[in-house]
């Protein structure tokens, strides 16, 4: 893995190696990063104020820290305060900051069985089923992040939205 926040005197990035390991997939949130190793693992680092890390605590961490011992994760998704992730089972899981000002600092449940092929994550998240339909989790502050017609405010369940 390569990290890019080191410049030159010319403003050009450097890129820096931080490790040796092998990664299969990988997420940037606003200030943290999720990364996936090919044997399931989860792992964290950056800023931490809202749980986003996943790790137990609100600590941030200027280098990687594993995700609990779960080695069953398949998706990520890295949002601007907080996390998202699908497991091996099609549960989907997050962490870090909330709607309703309850930071989750590990990863909670909060669907079963909804076999994304992709997640998106910002301010809400939106996911792609294998099935083609369109799914959304979030809050609806008024710019239809969740693109609905109704005001689901603090909505903490995936609605299918197209």
């Amino acid at each position: 893995m390569w990290l890019s926040q080191i410049r030159n005197s010319n403003d050009v990035p450097l890129f820096k190696k931080i490790d040796n390991n092998v990664w299969s997939d990988l997420s940037a949130g606003s200030n943290h990063l999720l990364v996936l190793k090919p044997d399931g693992t989860l792992w964290s680092w950056g800023n931490n104020g809202n749980g986003e890390l996943g790790i137990g605590t609100n600590n941030s961490s200027k280098t990687l820290v594993q995700v609990g011992t779960d080695n069953d994760w398949v998706k990520i998704s890295a949002g601007s305060a907080f996390s998202i992730a699908q497991k091996k089972d099609n549960s989907i899981w997050k962490w870090g900051a909330n709607s309703n000002n309850i930071n989750a600092l590990s990863p909670k449940k909060i669907a079963d069985s909804m076999n994304f092929k992709s997640l998106s994550t910002s301010m809400h998240t939106v996911g792609v089923k294998v099935d083609g339909t369109l799914w959304t989790l979030g809050r609806d502050n008024g710019t239809g992040q969740i693109l609905m017609t109704e005001l689901f405010l603090n909505k903490l369940e995936m609605i299918q939205i197209g």
